[in-house]
């Protein structure tokens, strides 16, 4: 064998690979995507607002999603300076190309995160939708997000595992200590003001399952003053 001849050979495909765009950008798409911002959407309010996709904007960028109420939506990358709105287009209007009718600055510090979309009551100028968000580096495989959207107290028992979630605020429930799909009591109550005591909303048995993240959005009716609830799952991997 020629061993200079093999030398040479691997030199001259070492300078090719360096020269070639494809091999050069390898690295950069490796180190964008690692340092890639990411957020999910969830909608927790009900009616027409499923029927068409709606528009996620970052930056000059806008991405067409389909939200469901049972699952979150598909990823949508956002700019380093954590703005994201959803519009709508204005294609009448000269002036202003897109309303923006919900709006959110994700902190810093959060590379991938639950966007949480809730109706106002009341519209704020253009804004219809209030956002809040999540953290997805503390909602784990295995973990289930209890979110409280009424004015009263929540509580949640797993097994014997009792949570407390006061109103307009969220609580984890972490499963990873279960190594395979359980079935395992569930109950959910709430606490009347004026009767001071905890009410039954339901109980039954769930399947709690180590490698999928849950969410229960707690609601509230204004007019019948009664607590709903569902679920929606989230899927990502990682």
């Amino acid at each position: 064998m020629n061993i200079k001849l093999l030398w040479g050979n691997l030199a001259y495909l070492c300078i090719a690979c360096s020269m070639n765009p494809a091999f050069a950008q390898q690295p950069e798409k490796e180190k964008k995507a690692a340092h890639a911002r990411i957020a999910y959407v969830i909608y927790t309010g009900g009616g027409k607002f499923f029927n068409d996709p709606v528009l996620i904007r970052s930056g000059n960028k806008i991405k067409k999603v389909q939200l469901y109420k049972r699952t979150a939506s598909p990823p949508v990358k956002f700019r380093a300076d954590g703005k994201i709105s959803l519009v709508k287009a204005n294609p009448d209007d000269e002036e202003t190309s897109y309303t923006v009718y919900a709006k959110a600055i994700v902190p810093e510090h959060m590379r991938k995160v639950l966007v949480v979309l809730t109706p106002l009551k009341k519209a704020k100028g253009d804004l219809l939708f209030s956002t809040n968000i999540i953290d997805l580096s503390k909602f784990k495989k295995g973990d289930w997000m209890f979110i409280n959207q009424t004015p009263r107290k929540i509580g949640v028992q797993i097994g014997s595992k009792k949570l407390r979630i006061k109103p307009k605020a969220s609580s984890v429930y972490d499963a990873r200590a279960i190594a395979k799909p359980t079935n395992m009591p569930i109950r959910y109550s709430y606490f009347h003001p004026q009767h001071q005591k905890w009410k039954l909303l339901s109980a039954s048995t769930c399947v709690i399952r180590p490698t999928r993240r849950e969410i229960c959005v707690f609601s509230w009716n204004p007019q019948s003053k009664r607590i709903d609830y569902h679920g929606i799952t989230f899927s990502e991997n990682g």
